[in-house]
């Protein structure tokens, strides 16, 4: 049409571009489109949610992996009977501390859970007062606590139990500490406000429980122990 003459191998080669082309359309409409069309992007999502669902379940593979293993049982004890008598006096001494001496010495910490009745009675100047006798405690403590078992933590560790681990939880929230007494100081003593210690308070009360926690469960490894030296499961 356009009076130039096209040899037969050219024509040839204008239909296989054309047959390219059209190949290349077809590929690109049926392929997945991650960002682009919405049946792409549902195939997407839907290999991220498999992705996603699969990463849960190694992780809960492995969860029971560390859950198993933290469930097997002890390697069996071999106590003499000097040592059956020396540690079971030691795993005494201990919980008669952490039962007597050690509640009282806590006793101060332990008082700041109830510090909305506090601010009532005393007010924002009560509440710091218990604060600050509170901080003073926690201050010692990696002290006072260590020097209180040094006598009993060898005989302990015979039997698998370690105390400082309370000393370590009871570190966590001196700082929710610091924060409460810093709040009441700065509270006019006419306009005590609760709303003010809420988020030292949660941040105190969570931490304190956890410690808590831990100190029950030390308790409890020490009567499970006493008791299985007293029938002779240990030796």
């Amino acid at each position: 049409m356009t009076g130039v003459l096209v040899p037969w191998w050219g024509w040839m080669l204008i239909a296989i571009l054309g047959a390219n082309y059209a190949l290349f359309e077809y590929v690109r409409r049926i392929a997945p489109n991650p960002s682009g069309s919405s049946n792409g992007g549902e195939i997407s999502r839907l290999e991220q949610r498999i992705a996603r669902i699969e990463e849960r379940q190694d992780g809960a593979v492995v969860a029971a992996a560390v859950g198993r293993a933290s469930n097997r049982p002890p390697q069996q004890i071999k106590l003499t009977n000097a040592e059956r008598e020396r540690v079971s006096q030691s795993l005494l001494g201990t919980l008669d501390y952490l039962e007597g001496d050690f509640e009282d010495y806590i006793a101060p910490i332990r008082a700041l859970r109830i510090w909305p009745g506090i601010l009532r009675t005393e007010g924002p100047q009560g509440v710091q007062e218990k604060a600050e006798l509170a901080l003073s405690r926690l201050n010692a403590f990696p002290q006072t606590f260590p020097d209180a078992l040094k006598r009993f933590l060898g005989d302990l560790k015979l039997v698998g139990i370690d105390p400082l681990t309370i000393e370590a939880t009871a570190m966590s929230f001196g700082s929710s500490v610091h924060s409460i007494g810093s709040v009441a100081y700065a509270m006019k003593p006419d306009a005590p406000n609760e709303a003010a210690f809420q988020l030292s308070s949660n941040t105190f009360i969570q931490a304190y429980d956890q410690f808590q926690q831990e100190l029950d469960k030390i308790k409890q490894q020490i009567t499970e122990t006493r008791h299985k030296i007293s029938s002779g499961d240990l030796g």
